[in-house]
């Protein structure tokens, strides 16, 4: 599953329609969009501020192996949180 179609089901389980999560995450309605319709390059910053917007754990977005940087640093933080 493409990681368009995972910001947009869970946008949608949350109830929530693009303008209204561009509201929370301060980014325009097209940027979500764009973000649900093309294939977009994700910010490590943008996937845990998708996650806390959308009330998921950010490994929802764990989509690929070009997240594995991503992926690494979540496990460092929840290993020293765990400290």
């Amino acid at each position: 599953m493409q990681l368009g179609e995972l910001i947009k089901i869970n946008r949608m389980k949350k109830r929530l329609t693009q303008k209204q999560l561009a509201s929370i995450m301060i980014f325009s309605r097209q940027t979500i969009s764009r973000w649900e319709n093309r294939d977009v390059n994700f910010k490590i910053a943008t996937i845990l501020a998708l996650s806390g917007a959308l009330s998921v754990d950010s490994w929802t977005f764990d989509v690929s192996e070009k997240e594995s940087v991503y992926i690494e640093i979540h496990r460092m933080n929840h290993t020293d949180s765990d400290k």
